[in-house]
């Protein structure tokens, strides 16, 4: 481009150097051969000066005056230069053919009497191409070091420029009049070509200037030629459409093809609108870049109009937005979220006062926003914080940037309420901490669950005492004291004699009043320091603390027989008389752990039954006969579990009463013994338990299990849910997850067919080996369900943690849905309605009669197992059944 401009100066001024050379002729000797010489001179500079860059301008014209003041024998040619306020730059460039320190002085000289030039600026221009020698220019003669010198000015546009001095001495040669002239054409060629230069050097770097503040600010500009309706685009433009490099402009055609389809009609239709009529158009939109990436652009066009008031053409910005855009959409989508999560927000500044809040604040605190703005966050203080506890907060959030706990608020009107609360500390460019975020819920309802459940898994629903679970615990601790303070402790397991046949004869609502008043005589006339607790059917626990000797408990043993063996008024219009036996062990006389102790208690009982019924019986060293027993027996269950064919798959249907339709059964264990014939459960599994085969046992029926369904499924039968019980030791052993994988490969079975029940206690501690083998299960897509829900630790954290499917209410519960107290129907639904609100599946098992089958439809349970449909059945039996 630069070539161009130089090449119009050429032109421009070759007419100039014609004319030139035409005078210089007419004027000059036609025998003088000094015009060829000067013309090929000057020829010679041109064509060198005309290949000029503005790189190589500077050496250029020092190396032009140079061979200029060769030609003249000049001591020194000083090029001078104008400045816009027609002040003269003395010096531009100097050369000296007598040396540089000659020419250095002269400019400093004629440097100091720069202030008179004006005076003689008329002078020069007036006597332009001839020597002066007048006493009025002394100064410069001196300031020179010279005889004469000749001025040769450059008056474009007859605007005084500068000139060329030409300083002679007695050995110079004075240029004559038509080299003069040369001189001046020459030099009227060196300004324009210098001035075009310097201008398309000032207008590069504009250029480039623009071009960095465009890519700096990310806007792009471009302008349309209404004449040739094409589009040129700057650098940065044409980044933003992702042009290839040789491509800086576009038909309007060509423009329109890179909207994004949905937008062009509203883009081609203001581009049809500025072509008649002029006006500013603001608008966003999306484009398809070359490269096929969609951006959202902002683009601002102006019409432009020429003199004669006709449309010319456009210029135009455009902007990239996309990441603005996204950031607003982010930002639009956190605001969002700011303002309907269900959990409260508040944003607090670095002393603690309030910013914002969101309406889930305003809906658990019942403050409204105008309330608390500008307020301490402390106006939610219940009072009682501690201030300890509030400076750890603090220091936690210091150390590890949040915090996150319980704590108990405060609402409007004064009520005090747990929340779970996550303090996060937000810090500025400089880590500084700028503001707090406190993130909490309203875990009100999720505590009383929580306490409710608690005391489902801490005691018995039907009486209220203490379950076998929490007596243990209690057992212990009274161990613990006795121990320290060197005393005795006594445990009577309490039996009632022939409740089997009043529960037969009278139903279950009779002995369930039994136990009820049972619980309440036995509450009313122990110490307090004693305990009572209920182990489970027909079997109670008294905790004798501080025990003096053997005599004080046979005092108890004969008033709590006498006490339960008094008449009792169910409501049958007749009084109920039962007796009771207790077995009793000593610590430390008979063991010094609870299981032992509990186990010996137990002994004694049975011993206490054997012996005839309603007596007392201590335990001793003769009863061990039957942890022998339980020894052979287990050695017994060893040889079946070789042999395989002593042990069975027993099957109880799982039913949805709603259409009476068969959606699963569960897998029970049956020992068919060659002496004792058929075995249950609840007898053999404790002793495999002890004896370390409990695993041995889950891994048979399991695999018996997934036998089963292949071959249910290679007989055509309609799929169903097979339902296996995994115990607690086998759950978090590890190794469960890799024999249910291989199972379910072995037998090509769809895992949504096989479901695993698993006690509460299997899930209370939140073990590694715990969690990754419920991820394990629930990645192979098996189900897991909770067997006996409500009769262990109960917390509603496990069920949302490790993602449970289904409940199976305990048959304890069922069974008290036909009392005449209301407790037990609250109980269950309770369990019901927090299935309901975790989205867990529920079924019943126990159920026997219509009656709790129909509250529990009523409550919105469908799925049922119990003898009121089947008893468990056979493999040969449930096959007929199913088939």
């Amino acid at each position: 481009m630069m070539g161009s401009q130089v090449q119009e100066a050429a032109i421009h001024w070759s007419e100039q150097w014609k004319q030139a050379l035409i005078d210089a002729r007419r004027e000059a000797d036609d025998k003088s051969r000094s015009i060829p010489r000067m013309e090929l001179l000057i020829s010679r500079l041109i064509r060198h000066f005309l290949r000029t860059t503005p790189s190589t301008l500077h050496e250029d014209m020092q190396n032009a005056l140079a061979e200029i003041g060769q030609k003249f024998k000049c001591p020194a040619v000083i090029l001078l230069a104008c400045r816009d306020d027609h002040c003269i730059d003395p010096v531009k460039i100097a050369v000296d053919i007598q040396g540089r320190e000659q020419a250095e002085q002269k400019v400093k000289n004629l440097q100091e009497i720069s202030s008179h030039w004006l005076q003689y600026e008329s002078a020069f221009l007036a006597q332009r191409g001839t020597a002066i020698k007048s006493s009025e220019a002394g100064l410069l003669f001196r300031a020179l070091d010279c005889s004469s010198f000749l001025l040769v000015p450059v008056t474009p546009e007859k605007n005084m420029f500068g000139g060329l001095f030409l300083v002679f001495d007695d050995s110079s040669e004075i240029p004559k009049p038509y080299e003069q002239r040369l001189l001046d054409a020459f030099l009227e060629l060196f300004y324009v070509v210098s001035e075009r230069i310097v201008t398309f050097s000032e207008l590069k770097e504009r250029e480039e200037m623009l071009a960095r503040t465009e890519a700096l600010a990310g806007i792009g500009s471009w302008d349309e030629d209404y004449t040739t309706h094409r589009i040129t685009f700057t650098e940065e433009a044409a980044r933003i459409f992702e042009l290839p490099p040789n491509v800086t402009e576009l038909t309007r055609e060509q423009y329109l093809e890179f909207i994004y389809p949905d937008d062009k009609p509203a883009v081609a239709e203001r581009f049809k609108r500025s072509l008649i009529s002029p006006g500013r158009y603001d608008g966003v939109y999306r484009v398809v870049t070359a490269k096929g990436n969609i951006r959202t652009i902002r683009a601002i066009t102006e019409t432009m109009i020429g003199e004669d008031q006709v449309l010319t053409g456009r210029s135009g910005m455009v902007q990239d937005i996309t990441d603005q855009r996204e950031k607003e959409q982010r930002l639009l989508l956190s605001s969002r979220v700011y303002e309907s999560i269900i959990e409260g927000v508040v944003i607090a500044d670095n002393k603690g006062m309030i910013e914002g809040v969101n309406p889930a604040f305003c809906r658990i605190t019942g403050y409204c926003e105008e309330e608390v703005l500008g307020q301490p966050v402390s106006i939610l203080d219940n009072r009682k914080a501690d201030k300890l506890f509030l400076h750890s907060i603090i220091r936690s959030c210091l150390r590890n940037g949040f915090w996150q706990g319980e704590i108990w608020n405060q609402r409007k009107n004064g009520e005090v309420f747990p929340q779970h609360m996550t303090v996060t500390c937000i810090r500025d460019e400089r880590k500084r901490i700028c503001n707090f975020i406190g993130v909490f819920e309203d875990i009100s309802q999720i505590r009383q669950s929580e306490e409710q459940l608690d005391f489902l898994a801490n005691n018995d629903s039907l009486t209220g005492l203490p379950n076998r679970t929490s007596i243990q615990l209690e057992v212990d601790k009274s161990l613990q004291v006795a121990a320290d303070k060197n005393s005795r402790v006594a445990l009577l397991h309490v039996d009632l004699d022939h409740f089997k046949h009043i529960n037969d004869s009278l139903g279950h609502p009779a002995g369930d009043r039994l136990l009820q008043i049972c619980a309440r005589r036995l509450r009313g006339r122990l110490r307090e320091t004693d305990i009572v607790a209920r182990l489970g059917g027909d079997e109670f626990l008294v905790v004798l603390n501080n025990i003096i000797d053997d005599a004080q408990i046979t005092r108890v043993t004969n008033m709590l027989q006498q006490l339960l063996s008094q008449p009792y008024d169910i409501g049958l219009n007749q009084d109920l008389f039962v007796g009771v036996s207790i077995g009793v062990s000593v610590y430390p006389d008979h063991g010094t752990e609870v299981a032992q102790l509990l186990s010996n208690a137990e002994v004694a009982m049975y011993h206490a039954k054997n012996s005839g019924r309603n007596h007392s019986c201590f335990y001793s060293s003769d009863l061990t006969q039957a942890a022998n027993d339980r020894l052979e027996l287990g050695s017994q269950l060893r040889q079946a579990l070789k042999k395989e064919c002593e042990l069975e798959l027993w099957f109880q249907p799982q039913m949805d009463a709603t259409n009476n339709r068969l959606v699963g059964a569960e897998a029970l264990i049956r020992w068919n013994h060659p002496q004792e014939g058929l075995i249950f459960p609840d007898r053999f599994l404790p002793v495999a338990e002890d004896a370390g085969l409990i695993s041995t046992l889950d891994y048979w029926v399991l695999e018996s299990a997934c036998c089963r369904l292949a071959r249910w499924q290679s007989l055509g039968y309609a799929p169903i849910v097979l339902a296996v019980n995994i115990t607690q030791p086998t759950f978090i052993s590890g190794g469960l997850v890799e024999r249910l994988k291989a199972l379910l490969g072995y037998y090509r079975l769809d895992p949504q067919w096989l479901e695993l029940e698993i006690t509460e206690g299997a899930l209370l501690k939140p073990t590694p080996g715990v969690m990754n083998t419920i991820a394990g299960i629930k990645e192979l897509g098996i189900s897991l369900a909770v067997d006996d829900f409500g009769t262990g630790y109960s917390s509603l954290a496990y069920l949302h943690r490790y993602r449970v499917d289904k409940l199976k209410i305990d048959r304890s519960f069922i069974n008290t849905l036909e009392d005449t107290e209301e407790e037990g129907r609250i109980i269950t639904r309770t369990i019901l309605n927090l299935a309901e609100g975790l989205g867990l599946a529920v079924l019943a098992e126990g159920v026997e009669t219509e009656g709790q089958l129909k509250f529990m439809q009523e409550n919105g349970c469908d799925n049922f197992q119990g003898y009121y449909f089947s008893k468990p059945l056979s493999h040969n039996d449930f096959s007929r059944w199913i088939k």
